[in-house]
């Protein structure tokens, strides 16, 4: 369940949140819909942790994401509209670098696991696209 009650967030003199409430049962989907500016983005950064709020609380699942945000995040996925990606790193450095910090173990055997199991290993476009550690 997401809860949020009286969430505002504000840049210097702007408000991008003021006063927002909803809640999202359990298996229930629904839709973030606004025009541009309206806070939609701002309202998703703070429910993931990225950013805190100016005032007001948001929970996920009973635990409150600013003073649990490490729970938050381990059970929360967010894909942005523009996701920040590191486009220096290669598929499977990227795969290891997401599985350190969500504390997998072994993120360098994980990495090769996923790896095989999508078909990265194989060629892709006349080139190998990673070189697997075993």
């Amino acid at each position: 369940m997401i809860d949020v009650v009286k969430l505002e967030k504000t840049y210097g003199e702007v408000h991008a949140i003021t006063g927002l409430n909803f809640q999202v049962s359990t298996g229930e989907v629904v839709g973030f819909l606004g025009p541009n500016g309206a806070g939609k983005t701002t309202t998703m950064r703070i429910l993931c942790g990225c950013i805190g709020a100016t005032a007001g609380t948001a929970s996920i699942a009973g635990h409150d994401v600013t003073l649990s945000p490490k729970k938050v995040k381990s059970m929360v996925g967010y894909l942005p509209e523009n996701p920040p990606l590191y486009e220096h790193m290669i598929a499977r450095d990227y795969i290891v670098f997401a599985a350190t910090i969500k504390g997998v173990t072994n993120p360098d055997v994980a990495a090769d696991k996923a790896i095989r199991l999508v078909g990265l290993d194989r060629e892709v476009g006349g080139r190998n696209c990673n070189k697997l550690t075993n």
